[in-house]
């Protein structure tokens, strides 16, 4: 079809009936924690992280804490990893958690 580019189309994160991450989301989430998990030896940090990854998918007040959480624990691994997983967390993260979120 002439002039259509399926760049256009961005699918949900979450269903907006039940709320639920859909399994591009999660597989996502999980590419986000295992890129922190093997930069990251402090399993406070790891915890914290999975919890934050999780939580920014939902439009919610806490949604925009676990997205400043997380920039705050990128600032604890390498430049190059951080990086791809801020770029991850752009994808899935809520609205409103973007809009928080520091430029690359």
């Amino acid at each position: 079809m002439k002039g259509y580019s399926f760049e256009m189309f961005h699918p949900p994160a979450f269903c907006q009936y039940c709320g639920g991450a859909f399994p591009w989301t999660e597989r996502k989430q999980q590419a986000a924690l295992d890129l922190f998990i093997d930069e990251c030896q402090d399993a406070a940090a790891r915890e914290e992280f999975k919890s934050s990854i999780e939580q920014i998918t939902k439009d919610t007040p806490q949604a925009q804490v676990a997205g400043k959480r997380i920039m705050r624990l990128l600032g604890k691994i390498g430049k190059g990893t951080a990086t791809a997983i801020r770029e991850i967390v752009v994808d899935i993260a809520a609205e409103a958690v973007k809009r928080t979120l520091p430029l690359a």
